[in-house]
């Protein structure tokens, strides 16, 4: 089956949707289907004329179009007017329906509805295929708060042929504004294949205390990704202001430094712990090296207040952490027996929940051992790539069949 791939972020860009897009097109090359992906490309000035640049990678054709304004430089200092913005959107539609028609797709899938969805949907419309919506976090759980994009995120969702979440949390968000939809709405979970031996996990401990200079007894927190509002800073920093001094409880960051609106919710918090050497942030790494910091920590941390299914959970929790997460993660962790889960919007909580665990070594371990075990069966990319081959398939044949 030939998929076409519309995605709002691909390797190399950073972020959580650029490593699921890479993660499912490979898998799904894998199991024997044909994929173009079609992204957006910020590397030439926004008054540049129409491009686009084609690659292939692991068997994947990757699509590159531009002039188009996501995290692009020159908007740096400038803002970008929603009618121009309107422009670049046309403008790369049209080359986007140009290629996905010569390549002949049975079906179209989006991941992240603004931008890639909603283009995907013109796409779809234009070669008369299904439009399949993959909805991964801030696309539902924050746009839907957004008076300005709310319209789009609708008219997106309302002519998707089916809309696959990442989580339980994320349907429920579609079906908040949307109910008439359920039938068409199910999960996929993410998947992942981070991975450590016992020896790597020792010398990426070493690596930990040699830059922090942190003792050897301390429990270390991990936060994989970049710890934005959405993904719980605030209470999260609370949490570990609340912790006694003297107790050895660190938390490290991999992942950017916070960005400027977490700077204004809690921005002295976050100066005055790095400062006491409380948190250690390692800014942006490149995906090879997470694993050789990450191993070497105890807890798995993820206070998200909205979120699809972290990327940054499951890898910690495949490389043996002990997951500590919010309550929109109880699709992947058994309160008890896989990790722990606190009401997002109790720092009291998390912070009595770091304490017992640092007096309960044994207990971390425990968890960290079962959550391991869990997410290598449970969360494969084998199983992830099945559950997408399946839907898109019957998507397909079920257009075919209507015709």
């Amino acid at each position: 089956m030939k998929i076409t791939f519309v995605t709002e972020h691909y390797p190399p860009d950073a972020g959580g949707v650029a490593t699921s897009s890479k993660r499912i097109a490979e898998a799904l090359v894998r199991v024997g289907h044909q994929i173009q992906v079609l992204t957006f490309d910020n590397r030439r000035p926004l008054r540049s004329d129409d491009y686009f640049e084609e690659s292939a990678e692991n068997g994947v054709a990757i699509l590159r179009f531009g002039p188009f304004f996501l995290r692009h430089p020159d908007l740096a200092t400038t803002p970008l007017s929603e009618k121009l913005r309107a422009v670049f959107r046309r403008r790369v539609c049209k080359q986007m329906a140009r290629e996905a028609r010569a390549f002949a797709p049975d079906v179209v899938m989006a991941f992240y509805l603004l931008n890639a969805g909603f283009l995907a949907r013109f796409v779809a419309a234009e070669l008369n295929v299904p439009s399949v919506m993959g909805v991964r976090g801030n696309d539902i759980g924050l746009n839907i708060f957004h008076v300005e994009r709310f319209a789009a995120i609708r008219w997106t969702l309302e002519g998707a042929s089916h809309i696959i979440c990442v989580n339980q949390h994320l349907r429920r968000r579609v079906l908040m504004i949307l109910p008439n939809l359920a039938p068409l709405a199910s999960v996929v979970f993410n998947s992942v294949s981070m991975t450590a031996s016992s020896e790597e996990k020792v010398q990426a401990r070493v690596k930990i205390l040699s830059a922090t200079g942190w003792a050897e007894e301390t429990l270390i927190l991990v936060f994989i990704g970049t710890l934005r509002e959405k993904k719980g800073v605030v209470p999260l920093l609370s949490a570990l202001d609340q912790l006694p001094a003297q107790k050895a409880i660190k938390l490290l960051v991999i992942g950017p430094s916070i960005g400027s609106v977490e700077q204004r919710l809690c921005g002295e918090t976050w100066d005055r712990l790095c400062d006491a050497g409380v948190i250690y942030c390692t800014g942006q790494l490149p995906r090879d090296q997470v694993a050789p910091w990450a191993a070497g920590g105890d807890i798995a941390v993820m206070p998200c207040l909205d979120d699809g299914l972290a990327n940054g959970l499951l890898e910690g929790m495949s490389l043996g952490l002990c997951p500590i997460a919010s309550l929109i993660f109880e699709d992947v962790i058994d309160h008890g027996v896989t990790g722990l889960l606190f009401d997002q919007s109790r720092p009291d909580e998390l912070a009595s929940l770091m304490l017992r665990l640092n007096d309960d070594r044994e207990f971390v371990a425990r968890l960290g051992a079962a959550a391991r075990t869990y997410v290598r069966e449970r969360h494969r990319p084998d199983r992830e790539a099945q559950g997408y081959s399946e839907l898109l398939e019957s998507m397909a044949l079920a257009h075919r069949g209507g015709k």
